[in-house]
C-alpha cells in the first residue's frame, strides 16, 4: 500500500507542479503562479505496468480520479483485473496511449532495461513517466534525461535509481 500512494503521491505532484509552485510562493514571486498551468488526473489515461499488489493498489486509489486504466503485465489476465477497472494492453499500447506511467514490476532478466530509448520514444508525447519499482528497469539515467530535454517526456518521478546512491 505504501508504494502505490507513493507513486500516487508523486504522480500528483508532477502534473500539478507542487514543487514549482512551492518555490515560486517560497521565493516571494507570488504573481508568477498563474504563469503556467498544471494538469489533471480526470479525463486522462495512465498506464500500469506491473498489475501485482502493487499496481493493483494504484489502480484502486485511482477509482476517484476517473482515469482510464491500462495495464500492461505478461502473466495478468483481463478477467482478474476487470473488477479493478483495468484495461489489459499491450506494452506499446501502453506506452502509446498512456498520459501518465507508472512502474510496478520486479527487476529480473525480462525487466532489466525495459525502459529504454526506444520505450520512451513510443511514449506519448508529454508523457509523465514515475518509477517506484526498481532502478534496473530504466535502462539508464539519460534515456530519461534525454526525453525531458527533447519534450517526450514532460516530467519524470523516481524515488529509485540504477545504481544507489545516483551519480548524478
Amino acid at each position: 500500500f505504501a508504494v502505490a500512494e507513493g507513486a500516487l503521491g508523486i504522480l500528483l505532484s508532477l502534473v500539478k507542479q507542487l514543487p514549482r509552485s512551492d518555490e515560486i510562493v517560497r521565493g516571494g514571486r507570488w504573481r508568477e503562479r498563474y504563469d503556467f498551468l498544471t494538469g489533471d488526473l480526470i479525463t486522462h489515461t495512465i498506464g500500469i505496468i506491473g498489475l501485482g499488489r502493487i499496481g493493483a493498489q494504484l489502480a484502486r486509489l485511482l477509482v476517484p480520479f476517473e482515469m482510464e486504466v491500462l495495464g500492461y503485465d505478461p502473466i495478468v489476465e483481463q478477467e482478474s483485473v476487470s473488477d479493478l477497472g483495468i484495461t489489459v494492453v499491450e506494452f506499446d499500447e501502453l506506452l502509446e496511449r498512456s498520459d501518465y506511467i507508472s512502474v510496478h514490476v520486479p527487476l529480473n532478466d525480462g525487466t532489466r532495461g525495459l525502459i529504454d530509448a526506444a520505450a520512451v520514444a513510443r511514449m506519448k508525447r508529454g508523457a509523465i513517466f514515475v518509477n517506484t519499482a526498481r532502478g534496473g528497469i530504466v535502462e539508464s539515467l539519460d534515456v530519461l534525461a534525454d526525453g525531458l530535454e527533447s519534450g517526450q517526456l514532460r516530467a519524470v518521478g523516481l524515488d529509485v535509481f540504477p545504481e544507489e546512491p545516483p551519480d548524478t
